[in-house]
């Protein structure tokens, strides 16, 4: 995720000094594919949009094992994004 991420997305945006936290909600399902990515949070200059775009674009996840099976879950992610100029 930190490789794709635009860290720097705030600071273009204009943000001021600060840390830019988004919190995301999101299905993992049996295949380890992510679906219904929302951000609950969106402390603005693009973060919650970028958060999203992360999420949706990365690799298969490990998906949940329940009784021997694999099974859809639910998961909250938190990205934070820190201006320091």
């Amino acid at each position: 995720m930190g490789k794709n991420l635009n860290v720097n997305l705030p600071v273009v945006n204009g943000a001021p000094k600060g840390n830019y936290e988004v919190l995301l909600n999101f299905v993992v399902n049996s295949n380890g594919e992510v679906a219904n990515v929302l951000a609950s949070t969106n402390p603005g200059y693009g973060t919650a949009s970028e958060a999203i775009r992360v999420i949706e674009k990365g690799p298969k996840w490990v998906p949940a094992v329940q009784n021997g099976k694999k099974v859809n879950f639910y998961l909250k992610q938190s990205i934070v994004f820190v201006v320091d100029k």
